[in-house]
């Protein structure tokens, strides 16, 4: 983030005078740029510009071995230290070290993080950053509220008081929760489930990105695709999605009627069945 003073102006004479008089027109001659302190939003925003995954890794290491980085509570705080900027820059300089915008773990602002990571194919950072960063993972005593419920802001170590390090406060379920749903629809379906092979036909493929130690004991984990279609992938190694490909698909329709795929791929007529509702289930072996 950076800011700008104009160091050299000039005030423009009117050239009608009115009563009352009107504005006057200042014409700025000069600026001098600010740069403000580390703020996560920075880094999201770039790796959303990069094509290659190794400039998304450097960009993520970076930000990892930054001051963003509370290494005590293994999260992303949303500024560094806001000590060095006054009240011009806005109100969140008002706020405590480790509290709300100044300096605190933004749930919102950290999960666009993670987001971007599981969506740049950082699959191994993604799943190490959110053991610790995901609110299902972390400690309910130290959370001080249900996992299932996620929070505007959780103090971070540079809060005065370290009684309440890791502690969430101001209950939210908006821009965290569309985050996590972008999470969890990349994890479980892949960015596009629905896409065109390459003789330009609908065809249907997941895509999940899931890893080994996150599917139970029997390899199997079943999710909801368009709100009717229950989805089970069967991965009985328990290896991670991403490096595995579906050795066969199965389709069964809500009359009974079962469909076979020999690679997890479903064709143009299966797609349409399955976004039209007809299919109730859908098998995908590894």
């Amino acid at each position: 983030y950076f800011y700008y003073e104009c160091t050299d102006f000039t005030i423009m004479t009117p050239a009608v005078v009115t009563e009352p008089p009107t504005a006057g027109v200042v014409v700025p001659n000069s600026f001098v740029l600010h740069t403000l302190p580390l703020f996560l939003e920075g880094p999201i925003r770039h790796l959303k510009t990069l094509s290659t995954e190794d400039a998304r890794r450097d960009v993520y290491q970076r930000t990892h071995d930054s001051v963003l980085y509370d290494t005590a509570l293994q999260m992303y705080t949303v500024s560094a230290s806001l000590a060095s900027i006054g009240p011009d820059v806005g109100r969140m300089v008002a706020f405590s070290p480790g509290w709300l915008e100044n300096e605190s773990v933004w749930l919102h602002m950290s999960y666009k993080f993670y987001l971007e990571l599981l969506r740049g194919g950082l699959c191994e950072e993604f799943f190490m950053e959110i053991s610790t960063g995901l609110v299902p993972f972390m400690d309910p005593s130290v959370y001080g509220r249900s996992p299932l419920e996620a929070t505007s802001f959780i103090v971070s170590s540079a809060f005065p008081d370290s009684k309440l390090h890791g502690q969430g406060f101001l209950a939210r379920l908006s821009g965290s929760t569309a985050e996590f749903l972008s999470m969890w629809s990349l994890m479980t379906m892949g960015p596009a489930p629905f896409s065109l092979s390459h003789t330009g036909e609908l065809q249907l493929s997941f895509k999940p990105v899931i890893p080994g130690w996150m599917f139970p004991e029997d390899g199997k984990l079943s999710f909801t695709f368009l709100g009717a279609v229950s989805v089970t992938l069967s991965n009985p190694n328990r290896v991670d999605s991403w490096k595995a490909q579906p050795v066969s698909g199965e389709l069964v329709y809500t009359d009974g009627t079962v469909f076979t795929s020999t690679d997890g791929t479903f064709g143009k007529a299966q797609a349409l069945d399955v976004r039209a509702l007809k299919v109730q289930s859908i098998l995908i072996q590894y």
